[in-house]
């Protein structure tokens, strides 16, 4: 097998021609480059590497000595002439020619998971990049030793290079014109993307009170300045710029080493900063700590600390004549005090919140009032008043939010005549967007939680609010929201809340002491049982999916419970979906306050009836005043739509089960049921007692007529005739002797 001799074995001239290869490997990439990618519009210098080499057979005669042959060849970069760290590797076919072979490095595939990259301008940055050297493998041997890389003499040029080119234009980035550094473009400093012409990014700071600081300007006389200036291209010859100057020896005043802001042709330094700690605004000699001249105006926080004299204002911010002061405490509690030294009853806390009232300075509250004697909002009066100016009008508190000032916001709102009902003076708490009120407080005493007409003393709704938009999209599809399952309450019961939807808790006590109660008889738990059977539990939907949803109930129907049990089903008052539909028309007539509907479908309403409808803003129960034919009819309304469902009439005959007493007529079904059983379970037991005996019985017999067919195998052998033998013995009674009795 041919063997490959190490670069040192090669004979010198081979040698000599190898080396002048690598030594001169960048400027041969150059000159083995065609011309037209010479000419290409790319001012980057080529990424990559010619080298040459010469191979030799075990016994030092070239390769392709008479035919080119084909070589695979390793090509590797480490940092040291031995060992070292792997920086790249490719593997490439070379075709050799007489011994010579020519590559370009970066060509080629990656050999294993060895690092490659077709661009090797990363192998020669960085710390130590001088010591690169290329190792060679030819068909699976090592050839030694590895060579070191040089420059090329013209890359020596980058040592004194007169002008930095963008890689991408090839224009001068960065050149120097006489000794001056002109830069055209952007420059960052500890960033590659400044983002304005002069940017300076630092990692961790450097602190300006050790005299560092990240830009420092330092001139060269002790009563010299150092400055910034901001100047246009208009005004660049000193007509207008502005400018932060620093000063050692200040020509007016006593102040040295003065700090000043401003621009050049307002007279004045705009800002002066003082060894003393003092800051002027439009003056360069501040006698305060702050010294403005002229007018302030401020949007944010105005902190004061101060002392404060008997009788007069010292310190703080001061009313015309001196007569009342803002004080502020060193704490940071600011108060009003008149010019005698007596503090008003408004005072402002340091941890927030406002008191009003006197002696009144330690409450927690964001808004506390103290009153000495208190006064009674039943009697118009009260801590806080809010009044409106007319009748008819509102008095409120709106709680809005930062980002939805105007969208949306809570409300406790007082309107003293409520139009479209008869109450009046009605209190509402709610939210804009709701549609509805949240909770409105009636004079009649009843609350109404999702409805601003209460029928019981706490009547609650669903709160979601509900439109006649959202009826058209969902009234009839299979897919309508869950909405929330009707309670039940009824006329002739002590109700106090009412419920359209699920009632979610932990459980339900009742009061069921003995003490309370007066009997009147004992319910027979059979004729409980026999009610109960008579009951049919039925699967429905809801006819309204919108609130209801659409998915599949059971329960009882109330009509069929009222033949059962007629004392567990009560009648009252309630609106029915009976007409369900999108009105097809809807005309509003503003002088009539009335709304004129057309249906698609009869309606059977009455003048007189009560209807429930749904429009944009929500819903609207109201009266019929006109019926025109059967499919239209008018209401009353102080809100015109052009968009109505109608929903249903108001009918006084609506049912509900009264489900507890029929919980309890079912507790006496399961007593007798039961009684029944623990019956039957004492019958099984006898009989299961009684068919053991018999088993026993049973087993004892099957004994005896095993016993039995014994005897009848063994008379049967007795009694058959054998074959050489004379006949059976014939058995003749035995004659026995008397015997003396």
């Amino acid at each position: 097998m041919d063997r490959f001799h190490p670069f040192e074995a090669i004979p010198s001239t081979a040698m000599n021609r190898l080396s002048s290869s690598l030594l001169g490997a960048f400027c041969a990439s150059l000159l083995l480059l065609p011309s037209d990618r010479l000419a290409a519009q790319n001012v980057r210098p080529p990424t990559q590497l010619t080298y040459q080499g010469f191979l030799t057979d075990g016994n030092g005669q070239p390769f392709g000595n008479t035919t080119p042959v084909n070589k695979t060849v390793v090509f590797r970069i480490f940092d040291a002439l031995t060992g070292g760290n792997l920086k790249w590797s490719s593997q490439q076919v070379v075709t050799v020619d007489r011994g010579y072979f020519s590559v370009l490095l970066g060509q080629g595939s990656a050999f294993g998971s060895e690092p490659f990259n077709a661009d090797l301008t990363g192998i020669f940055t960085g710390n130590g990049a001088s010591d690169r050297y290329l190792e060679l493998t030819a068909d699976g041997t090592v050839i030694a030793p590895r060579l070191r890389f040089f420059p090329s003499p013209y890359a020596m040029l980058a040592k004194s290079a007169t002008e930095l080119l963008d890689p991408t234009t090839g224009t001068s980035s960065l050149s120097v014109d006489s000794g001056n550094l002109n830069v055209p473009g952007a420059v960052g400093i500890g960033t590659g993307s400044p983002v304005g012409r002069f940017y300076i990014n630092e990692a961790t700071g450097t602190s300006a009170s050790s005299n560092g600081g990240t830009l420092v300007l330092d001139h060269a006389n002790p009563g010299g300045e150092s400055s910034i200036v901001f100047r246009s291209n208009i005004n660049r010859g000193g007509a207008d710029y502005g400018y932060i100057n620093y000063r050692d020896n200040r020509t007016a005043g006593g102040e040295n080493a003065v700090f000043t802001i401003g621009i050049q042709n307002d007279g004045d330094d705009h800002i002066a900063l003082l060894p003393s700690g003092n800051v002027g605004i439009n003056t360069t000699n501040p006698g305060e700590k702050l010294d403005v001249v002229g007018n302030a105006q401020v949007s944010g926080n105005v902190y004061v600390n101060g002392s404060w004299g008997i009788g007069n204002v010292s310190k703080g911010l001061l009313a015309a004549g001196n007569d009342v002061g803002l004080r502020a405490s060193a704490s940071g509690d600011i108060w009003f005090q008149s010019a005698n030294g007596d503090r008003t009853h408004m005072f402002i806390r340091n941890g927030g919140g406002v008191n009003i009232g006197p002696n009144n300075f330690d409450s927690a509250g964001q808004l506390n009032i103290f009153e000495s004697n208190g006064n009674d909002g039943r009697n118009g009066t009260g801590t806080i008043t809010l009044d409106h100016g007319n009748g008819g009008g509102h008095s409120s508190i709106v709680f809005r939010s930062q980002n939805n000032r105007g969208s949306d916001f809570g409300y406790i709102d007082f309107e003293e005549a409520r139009s479209g009902t008869s109450e009046s003076n009605v209190l509402f708490i709610g939210t804009k967007n709701d549609g509805d009120d949240h909770i409105a407080l009636m004079p009649s005493g009843y609350v109404g939680i999702g409805t601003d007409t209460p029928e019981v003393p706490l009547d609650v709704r669903p709160t979601k609010h509900r439109s006649a938009s959202t009826y058209s999209a969902n009234a009839d599809t299979a897919n309508a929201d869950q909405g929330q399952q009707n309670g039940v309450d009824a006329n002739g019961l002590n109700v106090s809340i009412r419920s359209q939807g699920y009632v979610e808790m932990q459980g339900v006590v009742y009061f069921s002491d003995r003490r309370i109660k007066e009997i009147v008889s004992r319910k027979d738990p059979l004729e409980a049982l026999k009610r109960i059977n008579q009951l049919v539990l039925t699967d429905y939907r809801m006819v309204d999916k919108v609130q209801e949803g659409s998915g599949l109930r059971t329960g009882l129907i109330a009509q069929e419970v009222a033949t059962v049990f007629p004392e567990a089903v009560h009648s009252r008052t309630n609106f029915i979906p009976d007409i369900y539909v999108q009105a097809s028309a809807v005309t509003y007539q503003t002088n009539d306050q009335a709304l004129h509907v057309t249906l698609a479908k009869p309606h059977g309403f009455a003048p007189g009836n009560r209807v429930r409808l749904f429009d944009d803003k929500g819903m609207l129960e109201t009266k019929v005043v006109a019926v025109a034919n059967p499919n239209q009819f008018t209401v009353s309304s102080t809100r015109a739509t052009s968009a109505l469902f109608v929903y249903g009439r108001e009918v006084n005959d609506f049912l509900a089960v009264d489900y507890d007493r029929l919980f309890t007529t079912g507790l006496g079904a399961i007593q007798a049921l039961s009684k029944t059983v623990d019956q039957q379970a004492q019958a099984l037991r006898e009989s299961q007692a009684r068919v053991a005996e018999l088993e026993q019985k049973v087993s004892r017999l099957a004994g005896m007529e095993g016993e039995l067919t014994e005897i009848r195998k063994l008379l049967a052998r007795l009694t058959a005739p054998r074959t050489g033998e004379r006949a059976a013995l014939q058995v003749r009674p035995e004659v026995h002797p008397p015997v003396a009795r």
